[in-house]
């Protein structure tokens, strides 16, 4: 399968399309985060987009707007949930990204460096870097 790089702009149409399709409260992490907040250059070869639950029903809604997109379903990452949920109290360390039907957010600084560093490979640095240049 060819790798497929998502940039600012594909990002933006994906998480409209979430705003609109999609229900609950969601948070973008990761590479999409970056590019979507301080990293405008910023490319990623997955959406890591969490439900407010993590339930099966949710991925695959989510993958199913991938896939309206021309993107495989493999685009989408649901591991960054398992880490995200390790965070104590990491749903008060958000910010409001987009609303439609769904709210979807992003972390805030300390938030989105915690989930960096918890993995801390090549790009995951080069994003801590990133954001700290832009903070």
């Amino acid at each position: 399968m060819p790798r497929i790089e998502l940039d600012r702009a594909r990002i933006e149409r994906l998480l409209q399309s979430a705003a609109e399709k999609l229900t609950g409260d969601w948070i973008l992490v990761g590479g999409a985060a970056a590019a979507v907040w301080f990293a405008p250059g910023r490319t990623t070869e997955d959406l890591a987009l969490i439900g407010p639950h993590g339930t099966n029903a949710e991925l695959l809604l989510l993958m199913e707007i991938a896939e309206s997109h021309g993107l495989p379903v493999e685009t989408i990452n649901p591991a960054t949930g398992f880490y995200l949920r390790r965070i104590i109290g990491w749903d008060r360390e958000v910010v409001l990204l987009r609303e439609g039907r769904a709210s979807i957010y992003r972390p805030n600084a300390t938030l989105f460096l915690l989930l960096k560093l918890g993995r801390l490979g090549e790009k995951d640095l080069d994003d801590c870097m990133a954001l700290l240049v832009w903070a």
